[in-house]
């Protein structure tokens, strides 16, 4: 009978939604990867400080010290900082796989992406500055209730490479709370994409690699190419899992796409990590004798293991 009838066929075959028409339980699932990511983060970032050694100590009298709100909350926003961007960039790169193709519910999900692409670029834009003032407070040496009181430094840390590749970060992330949801066109979608990817990059571009004195051209174009290709995979895999696991018409459009996309960004992920590593490392023996050899080493295995799961 249903097989005669296609409207109630169509009506028993949509996903549940609640009432305003997204699938049911697609809050729930996002809230849920998003806590467990956060976490997860967190977890991580205390168990590698205390590894290293890395967790706040007073300095001594009379030497400045941002205290310990900065040295425990900056690697927390800089985490928040980095998920939101790489969410964004998700987002907007499923939009674009998606296409201009027609299919029930289709302008309804690109809306609402649109939509998850303004909350969470408004996310990066509020962890940046929270990076920017923390920043400011571990780079003068003050609490950041104390940086009133420093009004005459703070101008001096303003040309700093930090403070400048943080600035560049929130004017994008500001940028894409205010235009994310305003382009639907494929060559809007792929301005507003290439604009998210290059918001990663200062942050990255002024770490380590910036001041390491061999080969600092290679490495910096290495870790562009690696930053931007682990944001592109990373992020489109979790707005698809999070948003497009209810939607089999769309994810029968964008999972091929994306899974071609994956395969050239693992690719990409794999190769300019290997160069980046070479041209920081002054030998092969370093790989094998030094603490960022092993990172390097847990890395290749971490990706290695990624790569098994997702074939």
């Amino acid at each position: 009978m249903t097989a005669l009838l296609p409207g109630r066929r169509d009506r028993f075959d949509r996903p549940s939604t609640d009432a305003g028409g997204r699938p049911a339980g697609d809050g729930r699932a996002a809230a849920l990867v998003l806590v467990v990511a956060a976490l997860t983060g967190v977890a991580t970032i205390l168990a590698a400080r205390s590894l290293i050694g890395a967790g706040y100590q007073p300095s001594p009298i009379g030497l400045p010290d941002a205290g310990p709100l900065t040295a425990g909350a900056l690697p927390v926003v800089r985490l928040v900082q980095e998920m939101a961007g790489i969410a964004v960039t998700g987002a907007l790169l499923v939009r674009l796989l998606l296409g201009t193709g027609v299919w029930p519910g289709r302008w309804a999900l690109d809306h609402r992406l649109g939509s998850v692409t303004v909350v969470w670029a408004g996310v990066w834009t509020a962890a940046s500055v929270a990076t920017w003032v923390l920043s400011l407070s571990d780079l003068a040496g003050v609490p950041v209730t104390g940086l009133p009181a420093h009004a005459d430094v703070i101008p001096l840390l303003f040309g700093t490479d930090r403070m400048l590749s943080i600035t560049a970060t929130l004017w994008v992330a500001v940028l894409l709370t205010l235009f994310g949801r305003r382009f639907d066109g494929r060559l809007g979608l792929s301005v507003l994409l290439a604009i998210a990817v290059g918001g990663l990059l200062p942050l990255a571009l002024t770490g380590h690699v910036a001041h390491h004195d061999a080969n600092i051209t290679l490495a910096t174009i290495a870790l562009a190419g690696h930053v931007a290709a682990a944001a592109l995979w990373v992020g489109g895999l979790l707005v698809m899992v999070v948003h497009l696991r209810r939607q089999p018409v769309a994810l029968t459009v964008a999972v091929p796409r994306f899974s071609a996309l994956a395969l050239g960004c693992v690719a990409a992920v794999g190769l300019s990590g290997v160069v980046a590593s070479v041209a920081m490392l002054d030998g092969w023996t370093e790989l094998f004798a030094t603490d960022r050899g092993a990172i390097t080493l847990a890395k290749v295995a971490a990706l290695a293991a990624l790569v098994g799961v997702g074939a």
